[in-house]
């Protein structure tokens, strides 16, 4: 053969070989692009529904992190010595009551270990966190906010406003924040509103 045809024979082997490892690349990269997994709005990890007794069973000395969000389907109260880790998740409500009640004799310190947790409460008249008298809560960490608030001025609550906080105890803030985006109620109140120590008003929670 003449040195003319060998070297397209050889030239046409090289073109096969080429062929060949681009189809190989192609497959590959098809490959690697079906293995990304894709994740739908829809398989959005939903908050965990649990009662005020199954909740408070997850403690362990003493404590409880979160480790998913929760909606508190009866109301939370604490009435001994807790330290709740919000670990970057939510408390919210799902019923009509406040969604951290501290009673006589309690005591809470909330914590967020990872940053960005919430507690939030969404109805009327109710606050994220309320303190009755008698009772301590210490807030280092975590958002309280009131999201579902329509407070629209001083004189209008749009039918859903409180406050964030309702604080008749002891209560130390340093590192928490308080959130509350309406114009009636204000993120914090202490004390009596329409009552005193000896007789609760409408808008407190006890008398001592």
């Amino acid at each position: 053969r003449s040195p003319n045809h060998v070297r397209h024979s050889e030239m046409e082997e090289m073109t096969n070989i080429d062929k060949i490892v681009a189809a190989v690349l192609v497959i590959t990269c098809t490959v690697a692009v079906m293995s990304i997994p894709v994740v739908d709005a829809d398989d959005a990890v939903e908050p965990v529904q649990i009662d005020a007794v199954d909740f408070l069973a997850l403690t362990e000395d003493g404590r409880i992190t979160l480790e998913s969000d929760f909606v508190l389907t009866t109301a939370l109260e604490i009435s001994d010595e807790l330290v709740i880790d919000l670990n970057g998740h939510t408390i919210a409500n799902g019923t009509s009551a406040h969604t951290i009640a501290v009673l006589e004799g309690g005591n809470l310190t909330v914590i967020d270990s990872v940053g960005s947790g919430e507690v939030d409460n969404t109805v009327n008249g109710k606050a994220a966190l309320a303190v009755w008298p008698g009772a301590i809560a210490y807030l280092y960490g975590g958002i309280f906010d009131r999201s579902a608030e329509t407070g629209e001025s001083i004189d209008i609550s749009g039918d859903n406003s409180w406050y964030t906080v309702k604080n008749q105890g002891t209560l130390t803030i340093d590192g928490a924040e308080i959130r509350n985006s309406g114009s009636f109620s204000s993120c914090i109140n202490n004390g009596w509103y329409d009552g005193s120590a000896e007789t609760a008003g409408a808008n407190d929670l006890a008398a001592y």
